[in-house]
């Protein structure tokens, strides 16, 4: 099963629509693929997405995000109750070439993760 998962922010199609659509052109059977389009953020994505995988009867997951997020996205998925989590970094994404893009995108994950950890219980 290959889960997509984000709703639409201010522009459609939603993030998941869009990585499903990638996913077919590059040959995966979308029989396999399951989209999750209702949220609009880490923790409910986490939510929305840990559901869908008990549904199915997922005990573990392999995560694939931007690898500054995936500290945040793997404390979501663990409060979901998913404790074998497994990070996949996305290294080749345009947005990862430039040292000062990435301590920039480092930098704003740092409140978020915090924000996380000591706010949204």
């Amino acid at each position: 099963m290959l889960v997509f998962s984000g709703g639409v922010g201010d522009h459609p199609p939603a993030e998941a629509e869009v990585g499903r659509a990638y996913a077919i052109d590059a040959g995966v059977d979308p029989a396999v693929i399951v989209t999750e389009t209702r949220s609009h953020s880490t923790r409910e994505n986490a939510r929305e997405t840990a559901a869908l995988l008990r549904e199915r009867g997922a005990s573990c997951l392999n995560l694939v995000s931007d690898p500054y997020h995936l500290a945040r996205a793997r404390r979501a998925f663990e409060r979901e109750g998913f404790d074998d989590v497994h990070l996949v970094p996305v290294l080749t994404a345009p947005r990862h070439t430039s040292v000062v893009a990435r301590l920039g995108w480092t930098a704003r994950e740092v409140p978020a993760l915090i924000k996380l950890i000591l706010i949204d219980r």
